[in-house]
C-alpha cells in the first residue's frame, strides 16, 4: 500500500476532531524549537494549503520563548503558516489571525448565544418600564410579559435607563450574529469530519495498491492533495466486492465512496436492497434480488456484511439501516458516499462474515 495516504487521512481527521480547524492538506512533523540554527525546517507534503487562513504551528511551552526570541517575526510567520503540528501534553498553539475556533469552542459558544433572547427582553422591559428606575440603580424589578413571572434585571449605575436598553440590544445582537455565524460554521465542520471518516474507512479495507486509485482521485478533487503531472485520471481497475448469500443471492460491497455511489445510483435497481451501518462510516452494501423477495438469512447476511465493512466492525453489535434502493437518494452537491433516506428498518447484528462466500475475481 501507499502508506502516506493513510497518515495523511489519519493526520487531517485528528486535527479536525480536535480543533476543529477545515483543512486543505495536512501533515508535519515533531521539531523542538532551539537556537537561530536550529530552528525547525518542515519537510512536506504536496501542496500543503489552508481553508479560512486556518494556520497551525506547535510548539512546547516550555521552549517557546526560546523560539519566539530566535526567530525573526517574519520567519515566525512563515512558519506558522507553513506548518502542522498534533497535540501532546503541555503543547502551546498559536493560531493565525482570521483561524477558524476550535469545534469545541465553536460548540461552547453557540450554548453561550443560548441567553441573546434574555438580553433583548432585558432591553424591551427596561423601554417599557424605564420611568420607575431611580437614578444609580444597580437592578431593577420587572413583570416579564411573555412568562407573566417577575424577574430582576441588573442595571449599570452610570448610565441612564435608555443606554442600559440600548446595552442589553447590542449584547442581543452581537449574541445573534455569532449564533448564525457559529451555526453554519459547525455543521461544515462536522460535514468535512463525517467526509475524513469516511475515506478512513475505505482505506481500511483497502486491499492492494489499486483499491487506493479512487481514494486518491477523491482526495484530489476534495482539494486535499493537487494532481501533479498529466490531469489525466489514472485507470481504475478496483472493482467492489462480491459476495454469494446463502440463498443464492449476489450482495456486493462498495470498496469507497465512488464505488458506494455507483453501486447505489448506478447498479442497483429500485428494488434492490441497500444496507449501511447507522450513523457509521462504512461502505455501500446493495443485494441484487432479481425481482424475488429475499429470505430472512440473505438479509442477515447482507448485514453482516455492512457490519464489517464499517468503522464499527470491532463492536460487539452493529446497528444496521437496511431499505430498497428507491427510497436512496442523494442531495445535489453532496459528497461521494453521502445519501439521505426518510424511512427505513434497522437490525442489531454482529460482524461475522466468516460464512459468507465471498467471489474471487
Amino acid at each position: 500500500r501507499l502508506p502516506g495516504f493513510r497518515l495523511h487521512c489519519r493526520s487531517a481527521l485528528r486535527m479536525l476532531r480536535l480543533s476543529g480547524f477545515r483543512l486543505r492538506c495536512l501533515t508535519g512533523q515533531h521539531h523542538s524549537p532551539g537556537s537561530r540554527s536550529t530552528v525547525p525546517q518542515p519537510r512536506f507534503l504536496p501542496e500543503l494549503r489552508f481553508l479560512n487562513s486556518v494556520c497551525l504551528y506547535r510548539c512546547p511551552a516550555s521552549g517557546f520563548r526560546q523560539f519566539h526570541s530566535a526567530v525573526s517575526g517574519s520567519r515566525r510567520r512563515r512558519l506558522y503558516a507553513r506548518s502542522l503540528w498534533f497535540p501532546g501534553p503541555a503543547d502551546l498553539f498559536l493560531p493565525m489571525p482570521g483561524a477558524v475556533l476550535p469545534l469545541p469552542l465553536q460548540i461552547k459558544q453557540i450554548q453561550d448565544t443560548e441567553k441573546k433572547d434574555k438580553y433583548k427582553i432585558y432591553g424591551e422591559l427596561i423601554n417599557t418600564y424605564g420611568y420607575n428606575i431611580t437614578p444609580e440603580s444597580k437592578s431593577m424589578e420587572a413583570l416579564n410579559y411573555y412568562t407573566n413571572e417577575m424577574i430582576t434585571i441588573p442595571l449599570d449605575p452610570t448610565l441612564t435607563p435608555q443606554e442600559n436598553a440600548q446595552k442589553y440590544f447590542e449584547k442581543y445582537g452581537k449574541l445573534k450574529r455569532t449564533y448564525e455565524a457559529l451555526s453554519e460554521l459547525t455543521v461544515q465542520v462536522k460535514q468535512e469530519i463525517e467526509h475524513l471518516e469516511s475515506i478512513l474507512a475505505a482505506l481500511d479495507i483497502a486491499m492492494q495498491e489499486e483499491d487506493l486509485v479512487q481514494i486518491k482521485e477523491e482526495l484530489i478533487e476534495s482539494g486535499y492533495i493537487r494532481r501533479k503531472g498529466s490531469t489525466k485520471k489514472a485507470k481504475v481497475t478496483s472493482r467492489p466486492f462480491h459476495y454469494i448469500s446463502s440463498d443464492g443471492f449476489h450482495m456486493y460491497v462498495g470498496k469507497n465512496n465512488f464505488q458506494n455511489d455507483e453501486l447505489t445510483f448506478k447498479f442497483a435497481t429500485g428494488n434492490d436492497w441497500w444496507f449501511h451501518a447507522k450513523k457509521k462510516a462504512g461502505s455501500h452494501v446493495i443485494v441484487k434480488t432479481e425481482g424475488q423477495e429475499l429470505p430472512d438469512r440473505t438479509f442477515e447476511e447482507a448485514a453482516r456484511l455492512a457490519a464489517y465493512y464499517s468503522k464499527g466492525r470491532d463492536q460487539a453489535k452493529v446497528e444496521i439501516d437496511y431499505i430498497q434502493k428507491k427510497h436512496v437518494k442523494k442531495p445535489a452537491g453532496s459528497k461521494p458516499g453521502f445519501v439521505v433516506y426518510y424511512t427505513n428498518y434497522s437490525m442489531a447484528i454482529d460482524s461475522d462474515i466468516s460464512s459468507i462466500r465471498h467471489v474471487d475475481k
